[in-house]
């Protein structure tokens, strides 16, 4: 590219447009959610970007309650979450036991990160072919 010839106000490369709700939709398309249950589930999804590939999170059914799931499967829910009279309630799993607690905001939720963690990285130990993506789905 030729720099005498750019505009400073133009962009050099064109934007990348991210969807950052791609994993939000359900099958019918719609992601249903509201703003409240997307805050807690970025806030989820960042915390856990540091044991896991942040694309193998997903959320799932975020009506009324809201299932974090790892690689989007069923036997391996990260936790569960649902908002009652503006207070958060969250199911924690750990070795094949639910603990549901009562947090007062969503920020609340960064005062558990090791215990989410900790959940993601036994998924890691028991589902090892499923602990890194291949390749393909890394140059998707």
């Amino acid at each position: 590219m030729d720099l005498r010839s750019h505009r400073v106000d133009e962009p050099v490369r064109a934007p990348v447009a991210l969807d950052p709700c791609e994993c939000l939709e359900d099958e019918d398309g719609d992601s249903g959610a509201n703003p409240a249950a997307l805050e807690a589930y970025f806030a989820i999804r960042s915390l856990l970007r540091t044991a896991v590939d942040c694309r193998r999170v997903r959320l799932q059914g975020c009506s009324t309650l809201c299932s974090v799931l790892l690689d989007g499967a069923a036997e391996k829910p990260i936790c569960r979450y649902r908002f009652i009279s503006n207070v958060l309630l969250v199911t924690f799993y750990a070795n094949d036991q639910a603990d549901t607690m009562r947090l007062e905001r969503v920020n609340d939720l960064y005062d558990y990160a090791d215990r989410l963690r900790a959940t993601v990285n036994e998924y890691e130990r028991r589902f090892p072919k499923h602990s890194r993506p291949s390749e393909r789905e890394v140059m998707a």
